[in-house]
């Protein structure tokens, strides 16, 4: 019976599924053609979907090669990625080593996106665990890439319960440092409240110091902002902390800035303190800058550092560069952007 035919009798789904399964490949490609004829797109992807779900590995290849050599790409992407999601794992395994040996990198990623998007998560672990086990690092974090993009929260934090009971420390490395760089400040505050502090300590502190350290001001003071409106207070200034031991002079005296102008002395006193332990030197100059800033802010910049219980000797030494035409004020760091430099309107010469 034909495809007509079968819609007609009701049956569409089915025959849609022994066309995917059991048609030559030649008449896949027609199948899908015809279905985009009649505009029954949601058709022509479950056709495509259950050819990635049941034919063998050989078939899936060829049927895919012949897609992106018609310019069928996506639908190539769409037969590759329902391999990777519910079949045994030696399947989705098997297809990336063929696909790997062939050199066809994107066809392994969109294997590997299926997978770490959408299966279930014991399987992806399983899966996981073998390409480790072949040394296949790159592929490996693919999939996780996958996972953080696409995966709820309940479902990272079972995939990283598991990686743990099997001590696989770099995959969750891997993720954490993906949620830390990606996610928005917000969904980084709420996946640290949903992990727990008490119970995560590791992985909670692993994802504040990798947002401390790498993201941009902007990111960092939204997600102090965002995790103390969550009752995250330690955690926040877990962040000052870790910044002050690492971040940039420029960005050290933008956040103290932006702590002076928001009243917010208590995360001052804590970024001191870590500044003050990463390295007195550069920690000094930018000091410095906000003492002949302070009268802007209307602050008593001694008054704090004697609060922070910070000693006060090497400061006499330190000198400081403005670029010519900068005001002593500088400017308000706005929250909100995740990515992206923020320069400071001072240039301190770290000599």
């Amino acid at each position: 019976m034909t495809l007509e035919g079968q819609a007609r009798a009701g049956d569409i789904h089915v025959e849609l599924s022994r066309a995917g399964t059991a048609w030559d490949l030649e008449e896949v490609g027609e199948a899908v053609t015809y279905l985009r004829s009649m505009q029954c797109e949601s058709y022509a992807l479950k056709l495509l979907t259950a050819a990635g779900q049941l034919r063998p590995i050989a078939e899936i290849a060829m049927l895919t090669e012949r897609l992106a050599e018609s310019g069928q790409l996506h639908d190539a992407t769409v037969v590759l990625r329902a391999a990777g999601i519910r079949r045994p794992t030696e399947v989705p395994l098997a297809l990336v080593e063929r696909l790997r040996a062939s050199g066809r990198r994107q066809d392994v990623r969109a294997v590997l996106a299926g997978a770490g998007a959408q299966r279930p998560v014991l399987l992806l672990d399983e899966l996981l665990a073998m390409l480790e086990g072949r040394g296949y690092g790159d592929e490996t974090r693919m999939a996780l890439n996958a996972t953080v993009s696409e995966r709820s929260h309940a479902e990272i934090r079972e995939l990283i319960d598991l990686l743990d009971i099997a001590d696989r420390t770099p995959q969750i490395q891997w993720i954490l440092d993906r949620i830390a760089r990606e996610w928005t400040s917000e969904q980084v505050a709420q996946f640290v409240n949903e992990l727990g502090p008490a119970t995560r300590y590791a992985e909670v502190h692993t994802v504040l110091d990798i947002v401390a350290r790498h993201t941009s001001v902007n990111a960092l003071l939204t997600l102090t902002e965002a995790l103390r409106s969550t009752g995250r207070g330690v955690s926040a200034d877990h962040v000052f902390a870790a910044a002050g031991r690492h971040r940039s002079i420029q960005d050290l005296m933008l956040i103290m800035r932006w702590c002076a102008q928001h009243e917010r002395e208590v995360s001052l006193q804590v970024l001191f303190r870590g500044a003050d332990e990463g390295g007195r030197r550069r920690f000094w100059k930018a000091v410095k800058v906000l003492q002949g800033q302070a009268q802007w802010f209307r602050i008593d910049a001694n008054a704090m550092i004697q609060r922070a219980g910070i000693s006060t000797e090497g400061l006499a030494s330190t000198t400081v560069e403005t670029s010519p035409g900068v005001s002593a004020g500088g400017s308000e760091v706005a929250l909100g952007r995740r990515t992206g430099n923020t320069e400071s309107d001072a240039v301190v010469e770290d000599r």
